[in-house]
């Protein structure tokens, strides 16, 4: 008998483990899904600077007048302009690949999960994402620095990422849809600066 009372409580401890598990994912599904909904609010560390500029962009990108803000990060070295209208948010997650990730994000719409990501990671997790993906890669220059423009689909979306060497790191701009942010990541890209 007391055997069969054990057995009770650990089915009862598992039971109830369970349930609160299930509770917890769905209680943090709702919290992210809802957190992309809000307008991201954008706070500066000592490490970063933001300035605010007027830019034209060429004609092949568009034709309006962007106002732009610059993201500098003096920690690893880099800046990048993007519109004025859109957040960086630093280290939305974690990752035992990433040294250090941002995204940028439009303040005004809903959006993916990360319109344009920007993400320092050790080499290997270059090997172990793009490896095994069909994708058409292109050769790159940016500030100076020789990379590589990798272009595929993922989960029917066009996605693209420019890789870059970093001292020990690599560096990935990228977004996880081209179709509709392309013209941003033209201008992250083509704004990119290494500081060191």
């Amino acid at each position: 008998m007391k055997l069969f009372f054990n057995k009770k409580i650990v089915v009862g401890i598992i039971l109830l483990a369970l349930i609160l598990l299930v509770v917890g994912l769905v209680c943090g599904w709702l919290f992210f899904s809802k957190q992309k909904e809000l307008p991201t609010t954008e706070t500066s560390s000592p490490n970063n600077e933001e300035q605010q500029t007027a830019t034209t962009l060429s004609a092949a990108t568009t034709s309006s007048t962007l106002t732009l803000k610059t993201y500098r990060n003096e920690e690893y070295g880099f800046e990048f302009q993007y519109p004025e209208d859109w957040a960086v948010e630093e280290n939305y997650f974690v990752n035992y690949y990433s040294e250090f990730n941002l995204k940028v994000v439009p303040t005004n719409e809903r959006h993916s999960s990360f319109p344009i990501g920007i993400n320092i990671v050790l080499p290997e997790f270059i090997d172990k994402s793009f490896g095994g993906i069909e994708k058409t890669t292109s050769n790159i220059i940016l500030d100076g620095v020789q990379g590589i423009k990798y272009e595929y689909n993922f989960e029917d979306r066009k996605e693209i990422a420019v890789i870059l060497p970093m001292g020990d790191s690599r560096i990935i701009i990228g977004t996880d849809d081209s179709e509709q942010y392309m013209e941003i990541l033209d201008q992250i890209v083509s704004s990119f600066k290494f500081l060191k």
